[in-house]
């Protein structure tokens, strides 16, 4: 039997997610209030579906999200959202996140329940198209790199903004990108410009 955690900062809406998800005889491991209890709990209870709300204070779901397939490429997250930020959606499908649109509908819960079941294992880190500018830098540049360096990459204090725009289904060789980053992380942004495309 699936079993899950449930994360919101509206915790009206985790009673009636709960009920929800009795009917359809899914236990509930436990529940949180914002993206750092997801983990908390993730790291617990070693759920098979986390369902986890985008917009909390402080730590919002995609921290939750970031941070749990950080740890394990394949755990299945389901986002909940009355807010669909479409910008998350080429990550999302790359980290094969299902989404749950609130208010809840029982057969649409039934039916990402299944797909998330069913989902397909990743064998290594998606490949990411990413836009992104420096702080100061006025150009917008486009490159691919992993989901494990894109997570790595954005936090840089150089970093202004970075954005994924797309995905690729294969698989890339990643070592010329990850000595660029080792410099960036010494201040030298040079090697990541010459990986990168100017976006007109």
């Amino acid at each position: 039997m699936v079993n899950c955690i449930v994360v919101d900062d509206d915790q009206d809406l985790v009673e009636i997610f709960c009920e929800l998800l009795e009917i359809l005889q899914v236990p509930v491991l436990g529940t949180g209030n914002n993206g750092q209890d997801a983990v908390n709990l993730y790291t617990q209870h070693k759920p098979e579906i986390i369902f986890t709300d985008l917009n909390m204070p402080e730590f919002d779901g995609l921290y939750a999200i970031e941070k749990i397939k950080e740890m394990n490429l394949n755990a299945k997250i389901i986002a909940v959202t009355g807010n669909y930020d479409v910008s998350h959606a080429y990550l999302f499908d790359a980290l094969n996140v299902g989404v749950v649109h609130k208010p809840f509908d029982v057969q649409k819960l039934k039916q990402a329940i299944t797909d998330a079941s069913l989902q397909k294992e990743l064998t290594y880190s998606p490949t990411l198209k990413i836009q992104y500018r420096f702080r100061n830098d006025s150009m917008l540049y486009s490159c691919l790199m992993t989901f494990d360096q894109y997570k790595n990459f954005k936090e840089l204090p150089t970093i202004l903004e970075c954005t994924v725009v797309s995905n690729a289904d294969s698989e890339i060789s990643s070592d010329e990108m990850q000595e660029a980053l080792d410099k960036a992380l010494d201040d030298d942004i040079g090697p990541v410009k010459d990986l990168s495309n100017v976006v007109s």
